[in-house]
């Protein structure tokens, strides 16, 4: 949602997003208690995806060359109908088709740096001329500021 009200930002990914609250969900569900309590909640769920709070109806204020949505193709649970329906009202932005299913949707570092090679060159590049890092003066080396001094065994009553 905040892609579609914050300019601010640099860039968005979304992984297997929940796009319209309650459906197809509640047909999925395997724990009938929760499979019955997405059912009763099947109108409320219906009038708040008419509201802004439904992705697919309100367009980011980003530029599509800034998002990307990741489907897992295999999806059993939610199915990969409503990130593609995602996919077409944001103007086809970046989507990477993951053979993947709900539960087994990537997550270790490998896939964590793919993603940030790709958001890497979405931002700008760090503005550091004249800053200092904390705990240093501009004159003092950085080692220092990392390793402050050891005392001496004798200044810590040893």
């Amino acid at each position: 949602m905040t892609a579609c009200c914050d300019a601010r930002l640099a860039a968005v990914v979304l992984a297997v997003p929940g796009l319209q609250l309650g459906s197809p969900l509640g047909e999925h569900v395997i724990w009938p208690r929760l499979r019955a309590d997405v059912q009763r909640q099947r109108v409320a769920y219906e009038v708040l995806n008419q509201t802004r709070m439904n992705p697919i109806t309100t367009r980011p204020v980003i530029a599509k060359e800034r998002i990307l949505l990741l489907e897992a193709i295999h999806d059993l649970c939610v199915g990969s109908r409503p990130i593609e329906e995602l996919w077409h009202a944001w103007e086809r932005p970046e989507i990477w088709r993951l053979s993947r299913g709900h539960a087994t949707f990537p997550h270790g570092s490998r896939f964590m740096r793919r993603v940030l090679r790709w958001l890497a060159p979405r931002f700008d590049p760090p503005k550091t001329e004249g800053i200092s890092p904390p705990n240093q003066s501009p004159e003092q080396p950085a080692v220092r500021a990392c390793f402050p001094p050891s005392r001496s065994t004798s200044e810590i009553g040893g």
